[in-house]
């Protein structure tokens, strides 16, 4: 796959014309319209949960937000529903749920020690589905990377990332399993296709932009006339918000969407991906977009989601 640099012609744009002669408060990152104040970590009883709760610590250092910690996980119960008859075996899984959340507890327990008190909620009974309401009321989720060879990865479903922000609203930090975010991304790469959700993301990320020294746009679309405008259109946008951007087009659209932006997200360099989160639900089943699932399943970066 060839991707090549692209220079995008941007109208003037005032605010950013102006950023060397006045304070403008969405360039200052205590007044800025778009701001995380408060992060919502998800923790089950996989060894990654102690990577996202440190990733969701710096966060918050980067973004002066708080942190409130949710443990949520499928009941064993709801994984052996024969068991329900007997009596026996239904209070020896509750006594393993039980278990299950203490050892959680005890691990964040021993990385909060010399660090300020987050808040802790659990409900070891009822659905892991049911975090989407705690999530409502925060402004950035910190969730895990689903992998199939993780012990544990029967804590939540398959489905839980995107299930969480479709039923939320509300942005997703989504760590890599195995990995820790350690420090505020120095280069951020966009993808973009000009919809809904790519937008939803873009607005997502300005805090995030703010803390950056590179930004890189990533522009899949149809036709070449529409990549171009886009491009100039972006690029004056994201000039108002104080930030210069590399653009980057690909002709004709990629067969494989997803592989596309992780290859361009490994030649920027880029630590940090932001996209659009693309499904829709279907007999219970969250239905995800090609370029979606691809991202979700094989980033080794974190990425910055929203649908």
């Amino acid at each position: 796959m060839c991707i090549s640099p692209v220079t995008a012609t941007a109208p003037a744009c005032d605010h950013a014309m102006a950023r060397s002669n006045a304070s403008w408060p969405c360039l200052d990152l205590e007044g800025q319209h778009m701001s995380y104040r408060n992060i919502l970590v998800h923790i089950d009883s996989s060894a990654a949960s102690r990577e996202r709760l440190r990733s969701a610590i710096c966060a918050a250092q980067c973004l002066q937000a708080k942190v409130e910690a949710d443990y949520a996980v499928t009941p064993w119960l709801w994984l052996h529903p024969t068991a329900a008859g007997d009596t026996g075996l239904s209070s020896h899984l509750s006594s393993q749920d039980l278990e299950r959340m203490q050892r959680a507890k005890q691990a964040v327990a021993e990385i909060l020690r010399d660090l300020p008190e987050i808040k802790w909620t659990d409900n070891p009974t009822q659905s892991p589905y049911d975090f989407s309401e705690r999530a409502l009321y925060s402004d950035l989720l910190v969730l895990g990377q689903h992998s199939d060879t993780d012990p544990d990865r029967d804590d939540v479903p398959p489905d839980f990332v995107p299930a969480m922000m479709f039923r939320s609203g509300r942005p997703a930090l989504v760590i890599p399993h195995g990995q820790t975010l350690t420090s505020a991304p120095r280069t951020i790469l966009i993808a973009w296709n000009a919809s809904r959700q790519s937008a939803r993301a873009l607005t997502c990320a300005l805090p995030w932009l703010h803390l950056a020294k590179e930004v890189h746009v990533g522009i899949w679309m149809q036709e070449t006339s529409q990549q171009e405008e886009s491009a100039s259109r972006l690029t004056a946008y994201l000039q108002c918000h104080g930030f210069g951007c590399q653009v980057h087009a690909r002709h004709p659209l990629p067969p494989d969407a997803g592989q596309a932006i992780l290859q361009l997200a490994s030649s920027t360099q880029a630590d940090m991906l932001v996209m659009g989160c693309y499904g829709h639900s279907r007999a219970r089943e969250w239905l995800l977009g090609g370029a979606t699932a691809t991202v979700l399943k094989e980033a080794r970066l974190p990425l910055l989601m929203s649908h």
